[in-house]
């Protein structure tokens, strides 16, 4: 594989959304190493001794325990086997609040993250940590990323009857910074725009994206 995403980008890429804090510190875990990847295996080591009765590695293969009582199995896709088209998974965290997985996701080059419902597995490939809406029902995603070597955007996503339902994405052409939830149904953001006139990206005016059957700006 070539280097994975070097890891002070990882970090540096701009995170939209505004999060609770990080339930383990990402930058101490992953003090001294420069290559995305290796991070991802740092944190997997340290958690899964913290949830060793609903998680465990085998090799190549993650095994998840659900709450029906059936094991979700997430299987590396290796170079040996896949080449260019590698896919390394990495167990990440337990959401409490989602009652759902996270899984750091490793391609040839770049990222996302797998959410797996813990109910019954049902999965959701995500580009960011999920952001919880106040109710509960939804969360939001989003990135900055302007050069188009991660997704640039924001998705929206609802969860019913264990079941990982996506209302809205787009992928702007515009940056979003300081995405939060005001209320169940209206999230306020930053835009950020390239200035000529700075030479650097800034912040244009906040941005609503509204819920009324469907979701707008």
């Amino acid at each position: 594989m070539k280097n994975a995403v070097i890891l002070i980008i990882l970090i540096a890429l701009v995170t939209c959304c505004t999060t609770k804090k990080e339930k383990l510190d990402l930058e101490e875990i992953c003090k001294g190493i420069d290559n995305s990847h290796n991070c991802f295996i740092a944190i997997e080591k340290y958690q899964l001794p913290l949830n060793s009765e609903n998680v465990r590695r085998e090799k190549d293969t993650l095994f998840l325990k659900l709450n029906n009582g059936k094991t979700k199995k997430i299987i590396d896709k290796t170079e040996e086997t896949n080449g260019d088209g590698c896919v390394y998974y990495n167990y990440r965290e337990y959401d409490e609040d989602l009652n759902s997985y996270i899984l750091n996701v490793q391609y040839y080059e770049g990222g996302d993250y797998l959410l797996i419902n813990k109910a019954k597995g049902d999965t959701a490939l995500i580009f960011e940590v999920p952001v919880l809406s106040p109710d509960r029902k939804r969360f939001l995603i989003c990135n900055f990323d302007i050069s188009g070597y991660t997704t640039n955007g924001i998705a929206i996503y609802r969860i019913e009857n264990d079941k990982i339902i996506k209302e809205y994405y787009a992928d702007e052409n515009w940056g979003i910074s300081e995405a939060e939830w005001i209320n169940n149904d209206e999230i306020s953001m930053e835009k950020i725009e390239y200035s000529e006139k700075s030479g650097d990206f800034v912040k244009t005016g906040n941005v609503k994206l509204k819920y009324d059957k469907n979701w707008h700006y």
